[in-house]
């Protein structure tokens, strides 16, 4: 249902109903974490409650145009295959290194901190989605030269994406390859290619987020994701679990492959 008192000075609105839905998720993955024992599940709920909340944004704008529609598919194909990939992962039985090693260090007391963990990525959805809410709610009713270069940008990050993880699988499929470095693909040109890609979608966002006189704002969102995955949560703990896994093969892969951006390998030194 659409709500036509929405304007667009609106958008905190927006995003503060989508960090809310988020956080209702977070409670229920939380409590089946409490269940299940696996804390996993956080990624899931976290990809999911993006779309849920694109979704619900999507019915409480003033009106529906091209560019909400192309966006909300945008965000729920991105959401819909990262989900179906998180929770492949887990029916195989896949354990997240991640979480094992933060259960480690955090010991005591896991319970109320993973609590704070999931509503702490709540919050990080309502920070994500902010150019999101900016594009739906931007006046400019025509078709504009932001929205191809989200379009365009959008394509390459979600290719790019699902080629890196389907060669990362594949390669994880040869039993002969626990100690070695898959190297070949877009693995050959950057360490970690899944989270550049993954970086682009969200610039992709940002430019639609331009159609709104504050989109500039709507760039906190792939900051915050570059962020996180140059020193938070993405490469560092990646990269310190394959340096005890690899050892050796993995320093020397590097020292000749660029650690994020793709670029022509290089020699070492």
């Amino acid at each position: 249902m659409q709500e036509a008192n929405m304007t667009l000075n609106s958008w905190p609105i927006l995003v503060a109903e989508g960090w809310l839905i988020a956080s209702l998720i977070m409670l229920v993955l939380w409590l089946l974490y409490l269940y299940k024992g696996d804390p996993s599940v956080v990624d899931i709920g976290w990809t999911a409650s993006i779309g849920c909340a694109t979704w619900w944004m999507y019915h409480h704008v003033p009106e529906f145009g091209l560019r909400q529609t192309v966006l909300l598919l945008c965000v729920a194909s991105w959401s819909l295959r990262l989900s179906t990939l998180l929770i492949m992962r887990i029916l195989k039985g896949q354990k997240d290194r991640r979480y094992v090693s933060l259960s480690s260090r955090w010991k005591n007391g896991l319970t109320w901190k993973y609590f704070l963990f999931f509503q702490a990525q709540a919050l990080s959805v309502a920070i994500l989605i902010i150019p999101v809410a900016l594009a739906y709610l931007a006046q400019e009713p025509l078709w504009t030269a932001w929205d191809t270069a989200s379009v365009l940008v959008f394509i390459v990050g979600i290719s790019g994406e699902a080629i890196a993880d389907q060669q990362m699988s594949r390669f994880r499929s040869n039993t002969n390859t626990n100690q070695k470095i898959c190297n070949t693909g877009l693995w050959r040109y950057s360490r970690h290619p899944n989270y550049f890609f993954e970086w682009t979608i969200w610039i992709s966002y940002a430019l639609a987020g331009m159609n709104h006189p504050e989109g500039i704002v709507g760039w906190i969102s792939p900051a915050v994701m570059l962020i996180s995955i140059l020193m938070i949560t993405g490469i560092p703990p990646t990269e310190e679990r394959l340096l005890l896994s690899k050892g050796e093969a993995y320093k020397k892969y590097q020292r000749t492959t660029s650690r994020f951006i793709p670029l022509p390998p290089w020699r070492k030194s």
